[in-house]
């Protein structure tokens, strides 16, 4: 009776982390699809810091940076990053690379290969290692 339960238990958690595993691979599966399809979008350009907005709430002091930049045609955009996060503490006059969306020019994104790429692709290996990870122990593998 006792095995029927460790069996039981076992079943429970291991689908219990397989649906996490499963949703950590659909988030970074997501997000690599949102920046590969912004990106294929985009245009890069350089754009000065004219101004940091401060959110401060729960988690902490968030900022968003407001950067003007000029599109290719040379027209000169005011737009702010599109997320606040805590390293966006630019100074003013700072130069950073940007991207924009020529339809759209007014929300901006500062060019970061790490949030781009890097966090997606964390994601998506922590999905499959879990989800691998979590049915060789259902099968006894590990």
């Amino acid at each position: 009776m006792a095995h029927q339960q460790g069996m039981g238990v076992r079943r429970v958690t291991t689908t219990i982390g397989t649906v996490l595993g499963a949703g950590l691979l659909a988030i970074g599966l997501w997000l690599l699809w949102h920046n590969w399809s912004f990106i294929g979008s985009a245009e890069r350009t350089t754009g000065t810091v004219v101004e940091t907005l401060r959110d401060g709430g729960k988690e902490g002091t968030k900022h968003r940076a407001r950067i003007a930049f000029r599109d290719g045609a040379g027209t000169e955009h005011v737009g702010e990053t599109h997320v606040a996060a805590s390293h966006y503490d630019y100074p003013e006059g700072t130069e950073i690379a940007v991207w924009y969306d020529p339809d759209a020019p007014q929300s901006v994104r500062v060019h970061e290969p790490f949030f781009f790429w890097g966090i997606p692709a964390i994601l998506i290996v922590a999905g499959l290692v879990n989800i691998v990870v979590l049915r060789m122990i259902h099968a006894r593998k590990i």
